[in-house]
């Protein structure tokens, strides 16, 4: 971890389930479930997915929906400001 003058944003692959559900589910473990080192990650994810999988999937509908909610907000501000 590295302190940053200025702030960054963190962005993350577009991986579409279809095609490659293998990588798409490991970027979700690795966005939405706290961790010290991937060992650690997968061990968990080996012994207990499902629970694991089940209680993060409320989180991520909940972050889901925050973020259709911010993006409307912004794409409202932008049309104001288009409209001035």
């Amino acid at each position: 971890m590295a302190v940053r003058n200025r702030p960054a944003c963190v962005t993350v692959p577009y991986i579409i389930a279809a095609i490659d559900p293998e990588n798409y589910y490991y970027s979700l473990l690795l966005q939405y479930v706290a961790y010290c080192s991937e060992d650690e990650l997968l061990d968990c994810f080996n012994s207990t997915w499902g629970e694991l999988l089940r209680e993060q999937c409320e989180m991520m509908e909940i972050y889901k929906e925050r973020d259709r909610q911010l993006e409307m907000a912004l794409n409202r501000a932008h049309t104001f400001e288009l409209l001035d």
